[in-house]
């Protein structure tokens, strides 16, 4: 049975577990992966999974930036070049793809990737063998393709960041990574993770730990930026912890949805906490208890709202009595 960490994964919750029997079945072969998540969530982590449990070399794991490719040069850094094949070719190159031979070739942000380079890409899919600049003759190659996009897909298709062709070649096997916010009870275990981490970059004495008030924070948070921003604020709050506790006060300002001003203050100034609770009460009395409509009234989703509920000693339809 897998468990709450795996080949560099971590997490315990439901959806994560399908993510690893998923991984396990996309390293059985080797075939294509299309990976889709938000930015932050791990994909790369998801893709280095699945090149280390189908057994193949570490160092046979080749990373591209799409973003950072240059366009002018892209044939030559994927593909290699032959010597004196262009102005600068001073030597020769085999490129991106041999260089991943026998391994996997993970393109980061596919969708930042030139649609010219795209169609080079499908050629490689489709064949399994390169030619460098400069030269006649075609390399055979036995690569994996994986890719990555924090994209909507069908966005992508009709805006064409994406090319059909190649998307109908990387759809033999989808991952979708899931939000921070879909796996709240996962956050204790990261951020004991990511102390821990912090502990040995910095060559503290001892793994600073969290305390429940400051876990119970960090769940209420949206998590916009997934598990990297919970990586940095538990660096900045043990950072700023003066002991080996960290607490609520030590965490870094955490932002919220703005509120209306006017409707968050009508009677004189309030804590932020009961600003939240009034906040959370009203809308869960407007939808008449209903929670799935009111966590969207209130942009949040319903599992955080269950842990706001608890935390602020809520029914489904209103305060309790003190």
């Amino acid at each position: 049975m897998i468990g709450d960490r795996f080949c560099g994964l971590l997490g315990a919750a439901s959806c994560m577990r399908a993510l690893y029997e998923r991984v396990v079945l996309a390293a059985g072969g080797r075939e294509t992966a299309l990976i889709v998540g938000e930015s932050g969530t791990g994909k790369e982590l998801v893709a280095q999974a699945i090149h280390r449990q189908s057994g193949d070399p570490a160092d046979r794991f080749v990373a591209v930036n799409c973003a950072a490719l240059p366009r002018a040069l892209m044939e030559s850094e994927l593909f290699g070049h032959a010597r004196g094949a262009f102005s600068g070719a001073t030597e020769r190159r085999i490129g991106l793809a041999r260089a991943a031979s026998g391994g996997t070739l993970f393109f980061d942000e596919i969708t930042e990737l030139d649609v010219e380079a795209q169609a080079k890409l499908l050629r490689l899919i489709q064949e399994r063998a390169v030619r460098a600049v400069g030269e006649n003759r075609e390399v055979p190659v036995q690569v994996r393709i994986v890719a990555s996009t924090n994209e909507d897909l069908a966005a992508a298709l009709a805006r064409g960041k994406l090319r059909r062709d190649l998307y109908y070649r990387l759809q033999r096997w989808v991952i979708r990574v899931p939000p921070l916010r879909d796996r709240l009870e996962d956050i204790p275990l990261l951020a004991g993770h990511f102390a821990a981490r912090w502990h040995i970059s910095c060559g503290a004495a001892s793994a600073p730990e969290l305390t429940v008030a400051a876990l119970d924070r960090l769940a209420l948070h949206n998590w916009p930026g997934n598990v990297r921003e919970l990586e940095n604020v538990v660096f900045q709050a043990c950072a700023t912890a003066s002991g080996r506790r960290v607490g609520v006060e030590d965490l870094p300002l955490l932002g919220e949805p703005a509120a209306d001003p006017a409707a968050a203050v009508p009677f004189g100034p309030v804590s932020l906490r009961e600003a939240e609770r009034g906040a959370i009460a009203s809308a869960m009395a407007h939808t008449a208890g209903n929670k799935t409509m009111a966590a969207r009234l209130l942009g949040i989703s319903r599992k955080q709202l269950y842990v706001k509920l608890r935390l602020y000693g809520l029914t489904e339809t209103g305060p309790t009595c003190p």
